[in-house]
């Protein structure tokens, strides 16, 4: 069981410098602590999430922002990260998943970060949102079961999911 709003945390601040060379604004929402909880091994979610902000930064112009957040409602922990940059047209949603595949013809990444994310996104059993942001940029929010504690795990028997890594 993990945290996400902490390992936004955590991510939001390895990205802070970067964003800050760009004069981007990166900012967090959160909530408390130990009020984001799912059953998924860490270092996915923290793979998930590098991901996520790094396309933002790349994507989001000098000047732009970045917003990070998490939150729990309805039974579902909800990370997302909105930003500023051209957001994706929405014919283009679904492609952006697929291996190789990219917006733009920058000579930055290889296409794999998205695919790489939605598998672990699958695998975690999270259920993806994408959209537009309320700057029209990119809106990219993943969903998923809230766990209240280890008294809930337990009861239900449900256990998290399995530590090897996805394969992608």
């Amino acid at each position: 069981m993990i945290d996400v709003g902490q390992l936004a945390g955590d991510a939001v601040e390895r990205f802070r410098a970067p964003a800050e060379q760009r004069r981007q604004r990166l900012s967090l929402e959160a909530g408390r602590a130990g009020q984001n909880l799912v059953l998924a091994p860490p270092d996915w979610i923290d793979r998930l999430l590098g991901v996520l902000i790094d396309n933002a930064c790349h994507y989001t112009p000098q000047g732009g922002a970045i917003r990070v957040a998490v939150e729990t409602g309805d039974g579902q922990v909800t990370l997302q990260v909105d930003d500023s940059g051209p957001g994706i047209p929405p014919d283009q949603r679904e492609r952006v998943f697929e291996r190789f595949h990219r917006l733009d013809n920058d000579g930055r990444g290889s296409g794999l970060g998205l695919s790489i994310a939605g598998v672990v996104v699958q695998a975690t059993r999270g259920r993806w949102r994408l959209g537009e942001s309320a700057e029209k940029g990119a809106s990219m929010a993943v969903s998923w079961p809230a766990v209240r504690g280890p008294r809930e795990t337990m009861a239900t028997g449900t256990e998290p999911a399995p530590h090897s890594a996805p394969h992608v």
